[in-house]
């Protein structure tokens, strides 16, 4: 009869005794005696940053020991960093493995196994860098990061800025801040100056939700090649050496090259190069045009910077042609005969061509020594002594080109007269007879003459 009433006494005095433990476990379990213990904490992993938001047991302030795992002796713990600031954040740590321990202020040895936080950060991957980095005017960087050694593109963010405009232009084309992440940056970069520019890209990789340290990519953009060419002469005589030089209107980040191509518009040229590839030095040619007409020549030179090609350049030349007198059979006259000297003509028609002579010996009646002119003016041959006299004439024909302010002086020719001596009469009488004449002494009644 009395099991009943003992049980609820019982009863009744447990659950009383329960909510007076509970009420005052202070009194009965001191805390304070237990070793130190992070309990609460945060990670970032993206940053490798541990923020410490609660510790229980021991008496603050506490001392925080952070352990770096040796990357060789992996049994080997040192202390990588000791924090007293409460309740810290650990924030700027290298990839690892850690162990970060509380402890009461002032423990200078603590043990690195026990009551522990255990944390590690995987080491970010390597990339490397895939694209362009020097650039023809209007190209693209066509830049991707890849895991080093794979093909293993990520997406990433980008920033971009010109670190070096270009002179006399700007830099057009580069973008920025995209929108979502992106695998490449396909810009089109025009540099419309005259000088290299430069434009920066800061890059950042995305591996899960994290972004991964920025990195910095500098593209160079050449402008475009541009290059003034100047010739020493415009028109010139057939066979006279002329060059044609080069003023560059643009630099790049190398050294400019010009690939040249050479072409007869007109006219019968020869000597002509075609083709050919040189630095900015003069280029020296010498065309002969052996035709009857001027030919025309037109030079193109196409510079670049690398592979970059840029505007060409182009300038003509103007060869006259080669002048040659017709040739003049030489001539025979007597004394005293007026002389007409044929005119002068050459292998060329319709051309402006002065021509100019010399006399050896102008005693043969030609006034003066030297003149110009298509023909000697007519004359009486002189001849005043016994025999033959001869005398060269040289004639120069030289072609006058008004319009570019030239002449070519063409071949020479020569050519003989000769004026034969007068006939020369003399009597030989050896008498005479009638009418005055006296015959004495002749045998036969004959007059002797003698012609020379």
């Amino acid at each position: 009869m009395y099991r009943g009433e003992l049980l609820l006494f019982l009863l009744v005095v447990g659950f009383f005794s329960l909510d007076f433990l509970r009420d005052r476990t202070h009194t009965f379990f001191d805390f304070t005696t237990l070793p130190p213990k992070i309990t609460q904490w945060e990670l970032d992993s993206c940053i490798r940053t541990i923020s410490i938001q609660s510790v229980t047991g021991g008496i603050p302030p506490y001392d925080f020991y952070v352990f770096k795992q040796d990357v060789v002796d992996s049994s080997s713990w040192p202390v990588y960093r000791l924090i007293k600031e409460q309740l810290p954040q650990i924030s700027a740590l290298p990839p690892g493995n850690y162990r970060i321990k509380a402890v009461n202020e002032g423990i200078s040895t603590p043990n690195s196994s026990t009551n522990i936080l255990a944390v590690s950060f995987p080491s970010d991957p390597e990339l490397e860098v895939k694209g362009s980095t020097s650039l023809c005017s209007g190209g693209s960087p066509a830049i991707a990061l890849q895991i080093l050694n794979t093909e293993v593109s990520l997406p990433f963010r980008w920033t971009a800025r010109v670190l070096l405009p270009p002179d006399d232009g700007e830099v057009l084309g580069y973008s920025a801040n995209p929108t979502v992440p992106r695998l490449g940056i396909f810009d089109t970069l025009v540099n419309t100056g005259t000088s290299v520019a430069k434009v920066e890209y800061r890059v950042q990789a995305i591996v899960g939700d994290c972004m991964l340290p920025s990195q910095l990519v500098e593209v160079l953009v050449d402008p475009l090649p541009r290059v003034e060419a100047n010739a020493s002469e415009r028109a010139v005589c057939s066979g006279t050496p002329f060059s044609i030089s080069f003023l560059p209107k643009s630099w790049g980040s190398s050294p400019m090259q010009l690939r040249w191509t050479a072409e007869v518009l007109s006219g019968q040229g020869t000597g002509l190069k075609e083709e050919g590839i040189n630095p900015l030095n003069p280029l020296n040619q010498t065309l002969s045009n052996r035709g009857t007409s001027t030919a025309r020549v037109r030079y193109t030179f196409i510079p670049s910077f690398q592979d970059c090609e840029g505007v060409p350049a182009s300038i003509e030349i103007e060869v006259l042609p080669e002048l040659a007198l017709v040739p003049q059979q030489d001539l025979v006259f007597c004394s005293g005969e007026l002389v007409s000297i044929p005119e002068f003509t050459t292998n060329l028609s319709g051309a402006a061509i002065a021509y100019f002579w010399e006399i050896s010996d102008s005693s043969i009646g030609i006034y003066g020594s030297s003149g110009s002119g298509s023909q000697i003016p007519s004359f009486v041959a002189i001849n005043t002594g016994a025999s033959p006299k001869q005398t060269r004439i040289t004639v120069t024909p030289r072609i006058e080109d008004q319009a570019n302010g030239i002449s070519c002086v063409g071949t020479l020719s020569s050519f003989l007269v000769t004026v034969r001596a007068a006939l020369q009469i003399q009597e030989k009488i050896s008498s005479y007879a009638g009418y005055g004449v006296s015959c004495t002494g002749s045998f036969d009644g004959k007059i002797l003459l003698e012609i020379t």
